[in-house]
């Protein structure tokens, strides 16, 4: 009688590793193709809110969005996101951008550098919009940030930035809520875009952010008209949702027009805490430590301009200010309250453009009166030159900004407008339709 073995031949035992490895063969390289693209984020400590976000090597990776005429910027847009940067020092470094064959039609970029003394880190933001009025160049707001060396996990911190161009053309910049704009650029018609969009790099060769990002939206609107405190969950699609991207382990869009990405090379998802953005370090000494940041927007107890050829004669009610040659000189003068200023930016609503420069300085005695001021009378205008102040079309604000040092020391701010040009510029005054401006952030004692 026959016996049979419990254990298979001696050659099927040989062959099962072969067989297993066939058997699995597929899902090894359906394994491979994903991890080319992306790697999934580790499962445990999932917050609520944000559950995962985009960490790119800031070498090649970044994700790609195909071309559609809805990406282009229109007269009002908004482009907005959350970010954390890997480095302290960094050259730029692109968060969105719509760029082709020299052409850069949008974009948000950020560079980090360290002072030669080795104390300061300077950071800057910039806005760009390319202009159909000027050949389709790019215009550009900026936003300069100086942080101490000791403070440099600022840096490196989760930040919102949002980005938008509001009906007059004014292009604006928004970091963690709070309107910052150093310079100011104003786009008469953005130019349509037939690039793909990128986010993490400022085309398919260059620009790679190294950091996470996470909560990018896209709208047709501009959704800020003030400081705001960015939200702590995610987006939800509205009628104004052009793109929105969780990247919550996919690059879906999860607005109505599903423009979804794609990522390349390796990208990858982490998970993380809440991102709360930091609130930025200064070397000032803050009187209270429960007290935060209020921005307020100031029109002027006083302003008027003076002429020289009629030196009695007093302007104070009239709807304009001008600055001219021969000599008309504006003068302004705001009340702040009592505070520790953060920043001042001036307003001017231009109602007669000029093709020269004038200049705005310090007037050191604020004891004049609108409705008494005459080229006679006026007060001396100290030498410094604050800014110098050009307008290239009529019904349209510029924006001056101006040093916080200058309202330290008196609760009056008061300014002069000296013409440095035979081609006069006029404003609309307290009394006509937009009155002057000067928006403070400060903080309250």
């Amino acid at each position: 009688m026959p016996r049979y073995s419990s254990n298979p031949p001696t050659t099927f035992r040989r062959l099962l590793p072969f067989i297993f490895f066939i058997a699995t063969l597929p899902l090894l390289i359906a394994t491979a193709l994903k991890n080319q693209f992306f790697r999934p984020r580790a499962q445990d400590n999932l917050p609520a809110a944000f559950a995962s976000a985009v960490q790119l090597n800031g070498l090649d990776a970044y994700i790609q969005i195909p071309p559609s005429p809805i990406l282009s910027p229109q007269s009002s847009t908004t482009f907005e996101l959350r970010f954390k940067p890997d480095r302290t020092t960094f050259p730029n470094q692109w968060l969105i951008s719509s760029a082709s064959q020299g052409k850069e039609y949008y974009g948000l970029v950020i560079n980090s550098q360290l002072s030669p003394a080795g104390d300061t880190y300077t950071i800057n933001y910039q806005f760009l919009v390319s202009d159909s009025k000027v050949n389709c160049s790019h215009l550009t707001t900026t936003y300069t940030q100086t942080i101490p060396t000791s403070q440099s996990d600022y840096i490196t911190s989760w930040h919102h930035l949002a980005a938008q161009i509001i009906p007059n053309g004014r292009l604006e910049i928004y970091l963690d809520g709070t309107l910052s704009t150093t310079y100011v650029s104003f786009v008469s018609s953005p130019c349509p875009s037939d690039s793909p969009l990128y986010l993490g790099a400022h085309t398919s060769s260059s620009g790679f952010f190294a950091g996470r990002i996470d909560e990018i939206r896209l709208s047709s609107i501009a959704r800020y008209g003030t400081s705001f405190t960015p939200p702590v969950v995610p987006y939800t699609s509205d009628v104004s949702t052009t793109a929105l991207y969780h990247l919550d382990d996919n690059f879906l869009d999860s607005s109505p027009n599903h423009l979804d990405g794609q990522p390349v090379n390796q990208v990858e998802f982490t998970s993380q805490t809440t991102p709360t953005p930091t609130v930025a370090p200064t070397s000032e000494v803050v009187p209270s430590p429960t007290a935060s940041p209020i921005t307020l927007t100031l029109t002027p107890s006083a302003d008027s301009y003076v002429d020289s050829r009629f030196p009695s004669a007093n302007y104070g009610p009239d709807k304009k200010l001008s600055v001219d040659l021969p000599a008309k000189i504006t003068y302004l003068k705001f009340s702040r309250p009592s505070g520790l200023i953060r920043s001042a930016l001036l307003r001017l609503y231009v109602t007669q453009y000029s093709r020269g420069s004038h200049a705005l300085k310090l007037v050191p005695d604020s004891s004049w009166s609108e409705n008494s001021l005459t080229y006679a009378n006026r007060p001396p205008i100290a030498s410094g030159l604050i800014a110098a102040l050009t307008a290239s079309r009529n019904r349209s604000w510029i924006e001056i900004p101006i040093d916080p040092g200058l309202l330290a020391s008196s609760s009056v701010l008061s300014l002069g407008l000296e013409p440095a040009s035979p081609d006069g510029l006029q404003f609309s005054s307290k009394e006509g339709d937009q009155s002057p401006q000067l928006i403070i952030s400060y903080q309250p004692l």
